[in-house]
């Protein structure tokens, strides 16, 4: 039988037990606390969202721009009126949408390849909106949606990390809701 793994979003931390140490790429707060520490999860890259010259912009991490530049997906808007546009995801762009989900599906199918059948991903664990510990990175809720619409196609289940994200930290009582 494969073993379950974990999806999650790249610069992710869940805290400092032995199960969610696991859920995190190595970094400042796992690389020396734990000489058995390894990756055992798909970790994406993930494309944000950052207030720059008076507009709210999304930037894409290179492997992603080059994905969508290959694939034709460019047609879609990097620009945003106000942060009230940036989390309209019904009103975004469905190339953007199928860029996404695309990426994401892709990223499962190498994982799981790679690994010869002997592991899946299972469950996929994210910070809704944005990535707390691992620099208060705001995450376009449109690449969140994108990966848990692909999670729930391919019946895997979805946890929500809102340490940093609930509670009205960002307006609303769960950050999970945007999504």
């Amino acid at each position: 039988d494969a073993s379950i793994e974990v999806m999650a979003q790249s610069m992710c931390y869940h805290g400092d037990t032995f199960g969610v140490m696991q859920v995190a790429e190595k970094s400042i707060f796992n690389a020396f606390q734990h000489p058995w520490f390894t990756e055992r999860s798909l970790f994406l890259p993930f494309p944000t969202l950052a207030w720059k010259n008076g507009e709210f912009t999304l930037s894409l991490p290179p492997i992603m721009e080059q994905s969508f530049s290959q694939g034709g997906d460019s047609d879609f808007s990097r620009v945003f009126e106000n942060r009230k546009a940036s989390f309209d995801l019904k009103g975004r762009s469905p190339f953007l949408v199928k860029a996404y989900e695309s990426f994401i599906e892709r990223k499962i199918a190498d994982f799981e390849e790679m690994c010869g059948g002997n592991r899946r991903i299972g469950v996929l664990v994210i910070e809704p909106c944005m990535i707390g510990a691992g620099g208060m990175h705001l995450v376009d809720p449109l690449f969140q949606k994108s990966m848990i619409k692909v999670a729930r196609r391919k019946n895997i289940s979805v946890v929500f990390d809102e340490v940093f994200s609930g509670f009205y930290r960002l307006g609303y009582e769960r950050a999970s809701d945007v999504l």
